[in-house]
């Protein structure tokens, strides 16, 4: 993507956070997320693509994190 633009999500917490994330406008692509085998992680919960059109929630699980780029 040419945007550059990005965001992340974390959650210190012990229990899953369920929130809805204020991001600008667009789709968001996934890019890193602690919580795949690849970092140890028990399987990811988020979403691989978010898009601004549909105000959905999302649950993040505890002490994780996961980095959106923006890619329209």
């Amino acid at each position: 993507s040419n945007s550059n633009e990005v965001f992340a999500l974390f959650n210190f917490a012990e229990k899953a956070a369920t929130i809805l994330p204020q991001i600008p406008h667009g789709s968001w692509q996934k890019r890193l997320d602690s919580d795949i085998g690849e970092w140890g992680g028990p399987g990811s919960i988020l979403p691989d693509k978010l898009d601004t059109r549909s105000a959905n929630s999302v649950t993040i699980n505890p002490r994780s994190m996961a980095l959106y780029e923006k890619i329209a």
